[in-house]
């Protein structure tokens, strides 16, 4: 999962999370006459501290963008507040 950044040439970055999507009308209709299509971007966090962006979605990678849309969130804890410890107990039946 690499996004290309769209302002520096060579600087790949793997995002840490994507927090929320938007979708982008086009502004006008294309050459031909035919109205553009809505496209997705997504705002991505960085790991390194950079500042959240906007990224359209040819620049985030398939397999986070996916997860994301799958429902599946990523986060860092920041304390243990409680251990559960679980037994499994394994209960073996005879047969008569």
């Amino acid at each position: 999962m690499i996004v290309r950044h769209p302002c520096r040439l060579y600087d790949e970055v793997e995002p840490s999370n994507i927090l929320n999507m938007r979708l982008v009308e086009a502004p006008a209709p294309g050459p031909d006459g035919i109205k553009q299509q809505a496209t997705r971007e997504f705002l991505v966090s960085f790991p390194d501290g950079r500042d959240d962006e906007w990224l359209p979605e040819r620049n985030v990678g398939q397999e986070l963008v996916a997860e994301f849309l799958a429902g599946l969130e990523y986060a860092t804890a920041e304390e243990i507040v409680d251990v559960a410890q679980v037994r499994m107990v394994l209960v073996v039946q005879q047969c008569s």
